[in-house]
């Protein structure tokens, strides 16, 4: 699947905000929920 440029610069900025928000759990949480979506 190919996405935008733009969907792809705020996907990777949620990314980042989660990062920074969320404990180190949470973040592998989120990785694998969108492996697996």
């Amino acid at each position: 699947m190919s996405y935008p440029a733009v969907v792809v610069q705020d996907i990777n900025r949620s990314l980042q905000y989660w990062m920074i928000q969320c404990p180190e759990p949470e973040i592998h949480q989120i990785r694998n929920i969108g492996r697996n979506a």
